[in-house]
């Protein structure tokens, strides 16, 4: 059977993404980290809907930990609403980027927050 070019960097492609992802789930069991990094992109149609008041509780120890704010989670229908909690920071210098949505051009895509 002769595999075109095209085919064989695909393949190849395929199955790095395939090894990168097992070890990822493998490192995910092992270490736990939060807030989990999303194998995905989110999208909506529309954009969610308004923030709620959330209290922002005072942090014990800012060192070590970070307050999350909530934000709205989207399953392909509906939105629903995440309250925020706690993370542990992974060193004391970490600075954190809220999670967020964004308007695009094919509609309005959810942006992770993430660690500096």
């Amino acid at each position: 059977m002769k595999v075109s070019r095209v085919q064989f960097l695909l393949l190849t492609f395929l199955i790095g993404t395939l090894g990168a992802c097992s070890s990822l789930q493998e490192d995910a069991e092992t270490t736990p980290v939060e807030p989990s990094v999303y194998p995905y992109l989110r999208l909506s149609p529309s954009p969610p809907p308004p923030m709620p008041l959330e209290a922002k509780p005072e942090v014990s120890s800012p060192m070590q930990q970070v307050w999350r704010s909530g934000y709205w989670s989207y399953d392909g229908q509906t939105f629903s609403w995440v309250d925020g909690s706690f993370i542990l920071k992974p060193n004391p210098t970490a600075a954190w980027t809220p999670d967020r949505w964004e308007r695009r051009t094919f509609g309005w895509a959810f942006v992770p927050g993430h660690w500096q």
